[in-house]
């Protein structure tokens, strides 16, 4: 007679550990923040575990990928990014945030010393 293991048809065992191989296979790193703040400080960089998008390295990718926009004009791409959207229908915040990773956002971006802006489009590019 076999025993039944409660876990075997876990949301783990079913999605997460599948989706951790798939993603190491694909050469992205992962990182079990289960234990996060066990020692006080996250190494991911977040001050609570309900912070979603890791906001330090959302700005070092927009830097490396937006050399010549302002840090200002990064700042407000990171807000937008980030805004609350949790009053909107699921599906419509959803695409929101996929169109943005797919076709990047338009910001406004002061160009030297002028007064005017210009709306521009930075692409952000995603690997897999």
């Amino acid at each position: 007679m076999s025993t039944l293991n409660p876990y075997e048809n876990s949301e783990n065992s079913l999605v997460e550990q599948p989706t951790i191989k798939l993603f190491n296979k694909l050469g992205w790193k992962t990182y079990n923040a289960f234990n996060e703040f066990d020692s006080g400080v996250s190494p991911l960089e977040r001050n609570e575990r309900n912070e979603i998008v890791l906001i330090s390295r959302l700005r070092s990718s927009l830097i490396k990928l937006n050399p010549s926009i302002p840090k200002e004009s990064i700042n407000k791409a990171i807000a937008e990014f980030t805004r609350d959207r949790s009053a909107m229908n699921f599906s419509k915040a959803n695409k929101q945030i996929y169109k943005f990773l797919k076709d990047g956002m338009n910001i406004k971006v002061q160009l030297d010393d002028r007064e005017n802006y210009e709306k521009v489009l930075q692409k952000l590019t995603i690997q897999f």
